[in-house]
């Protein structure tokens, strides 16, 4: 039994997994919200772009994200709400649907955080680690 080998694989088990329940759970709670919430129709009006810069031992990475400002009215009320979203393809003006809680007009759920993927990787990471630990276990066999 390798144990360093299998420290590594519980190790991007435990990180892949929890990201991916994270995320999975995220869009189960707005799913959930948007079944019994009203609907009402919001524009983007400021977007902004952060990229995070991330160092590794022999890559650098850069990731971006973007922070989302979009407007809607709830009985002559304006609000404004920012997301947060992976999306790309969203431009200032954009039209989105806002789903909102009648009681709580301030809290909204917009289509376009339901438009965020997960990172592809901690999917693999999950995947590589399961695979290495079972690698590893067929070995000891």
């Amino acid at each position: 039994m390798n144990l360093k080998k299998n420290i590594f694989s519980i190790v991007l088990i435990a990180v892949g997994g929890i990201v991916c329940l994270f995320h999975l759970g995220v869009k189960a709670k707005n799913m959930i919200f948007m079944a019994g919430a009203e609907e009402t129709t919001g524009y983007v009006v400021d977007l902004q772009t952060r990229e995070t810069h991330t160092k590794g031992t022999r890559n650098s990475f850069t990731t971006k994200s973007h922070v989302i400002s979009v407007e809607y009215t709830v009985d002559d009320q304006v609000y404004t709400r920012v997301f947060n979203s992976g999306s790309f393809g969203i431009s200032e003006g954009r039209r989105v649907t806002v789903y909102y809680k009648e009681k709580n007009p301030s809290k909204a759920v917009a289509d376009i955080e339901m438009e965020k993927e997960l990172d592809f990787v901690y999917p693999v990471m999950l995947g590589v680690g399961i695979l290495f630990l079972f690698a590893d276990k067929k070995e000891e066999d």
